[in-house]
């Protein structure tokens, strides 16, 4: 399905002592402005993480960042405990008031911020009474909530191994893209002042992590460093060269969701677990009722690109909201999105879409979930590790072949939610005698080890046929002799997976 150009600009920040207003964006409403559906079976959110400190702070009298470098800080605790509190307003009686994993699952990226993110919208949106009210004398508000740590579906950038992650960051990270060289070379005397009276490097990323720190200092009224107080560059006064900081503030980030190859890379691998969440809730297969995710800006962002939402910008706690109702053939969706105003409240409204889905919405912005799936499906995948570029069927050399051992995996132990598994004990050994199955998992490997002399080699053979189906075969090459209790054979590593 051919898709409009994203028109995704730089965006524009204005702050306030308190909010961030994207200037080529329409502001929030102020308060929430849709209720949820009587027939609603499922409820999705994704955020971005709460306000955090900067990476580096700017030399200066300091009232604030005690928690740390890039730590999520009281007025991004707030703002997520406000998303909380928001959500569970949306949903009322929805799920229980109480935490129950049967109706309810989350999931985070690893950094703290993401994490404290999460548990402080989850204190917003369980309330403990009655049996869960376990500490009332110091904790009458909170208990515990578990949820998963996942990266590969919320923080890509990170997974050890991801080359395919780092190509797509890498023309961003270095400022090779040609809108971001311009805009090197036209921010120049900028970037000199900052490397001049700051020491940083003078690129985007420097120039970004001070918008951060002004942000900050503007949130707690905290004083300027001399340097943006009062400026010695030439044409720029505190007004001004304070709003052209801002204009810096998540570029890389916005620029890894307005690029495609950075965009699928992010967001593709979440965009997948989303429609297959909803699916699996349509069909009645799927019992969970609300499902939370807490994530980065750029892999928020991609993901609310790739599931058709308008979007170039995302502010702190900022993110999503989707619905499922199955009381129609075929099942709907409805997607919205949610944001701080500014801090301790939160406002969920319908969400900007693309005309690909907002031509197949009704006034109230539901949509048949296949069409949502026919949008999403040509840039989403399941298979991470592939995605990535990390291969575990890798040759070993001599020195390691005597350590791996003849093995593959049955059909029977292809789950989709295991990782693609390595050549390891665990898995069925193959000889000769043994039954050998006609499916694999994917990316899996047959091992073989210790080599014998290439006429034992020759002296039996196991055809690659007889292994695997030969349209699953990637590649194969050739491997040693190797006895085993039900018998001998050489065979062949086997790159393969459909």
């Amino acid at each position: 399905m051919a898709r409009a150009p994203l028109l995704l600009l730089p965006p524009l920040l204005i702050a306030n002592s308190f909010f961030l207003v994207i200037a080529n964006e329409p502001p929030p409403p102020s308060q929430t402005t849709v209720t949820i559906d009587p027939n609603t079976v499922l409820v999705l959110f994704g955020t971005r993480h709460g306000n955090r400190n900067p990476e580096k702070f700017v030399d200066s009298p300091k009232s604030w960042g005690q928690e740390g470098e890039l730590e999520l800080t009281s007025i991004g605790k707030r703002q997520a405990y406000g998303l909380g509190k928001e959500i569970r307003s949306f949903i009322g009686s929805f799920i229980n008031g109480n935490y129950l994993p049967a109706q309810a699952k989350f999931y985070s990226s690893s950094a703290n911020r993401c994490q404290m993110t999460l548990q402080s919208a989850l204190a917003g949106v369980f309330d403990p009474s009655d049996w869960a009210d376990w500490n009332t004398d110091q904790l009458d508000h909170w208990s515990p909530v578990p949820y998963s740590i996942d990266d590969p579906l919320l923080r890509m950038y990170s997974v050890k191994g991801c080359v395919n992650s780092d190509k797509a960051w890498d023309p961003i990270s270095k400022d090779s893209l040609p809108d971001l060289r311009e805009l090197v070379e036209r921010s120049k005397p900028l970037l000199d002042y900052m490397k001049e009276r700051d020491g940083r490097d003078p690129t985007i990323s420097s120039a970004a992590d001070i918008a951060d720190n002004i942000i900050n200092m503007d949130f707690y009224n905290a004083t300027y460093p001399e340097w943006l107080a009062n400026p010695s560059l030439s044409g720029y006064n505190p007004s001004t060269i304070r709003r052209a900081y801002l204009s810096f503030a998540e570029n890389h980030m916005n620029r890894c969701a307005s690029y495609k190859p950075c965009r699928d890379m992010m967001g593709g691998l979440w965009a997948n677990h989303i429609i297959n969440s909803l699916e699996s809730a349509a069909s009645g297969s799927g019992k969970t009722k609300l499902i939370g995710y807490a994530s980065h800006t750029e892999v928020t962002l991609s993901v609310m690109i790739l599931l058709g939402i308008q979007k170039s910008e995302l502010t702190t706690s900022a993110g999503f909201v989707i619905e499922l109702r199955n009381s129609t053939v075929p099942p709907h969706v409805r997607l919205l999105q949610h944001d701080p105003n500014p801090i301790d409240d939160h406002v969920i409204y319908p969400a900007h879409l693309v005309p690909e889905l907002s031509s197949k919405s009704d006034s109230d912005g539901w949509m048949p979930l296949s069409a949502l799936k026919e949008y999403v499906s040509p840039t989403s995948f399941s298979d991470w590790e592939s995605q990535c570029g990390i291969n575990h069927c890798s040759l070993p050399s001599s020195s390691q072949s005597s350590s791996l051992h003849n093995s593959a995996v049955s059909s029977s132990n292809c789950l989709d939610s295991l990782p693609p598994l390595e050549c390891t004990e665990l898995m069925d050994t193959l000889g000769c005698d043994h039954p050998h199955p006609q499916s694999y998992c994917r990316k899996t490997c047959l091992c073989s080890n210790s080599p014998l002399s290439q006429s034992q080699s020759d002296s039996q053979s196991l055809s690659l046929s007889q292994l695997v189906p030969s349209s699953s075969v990637i590649s194969s090459v050739p491997i040693s002799y190797q006895t085993f209790p039900e018998g001998s054979y050489s065979g062949s590593y086997i790159f393969y997976g459909k």
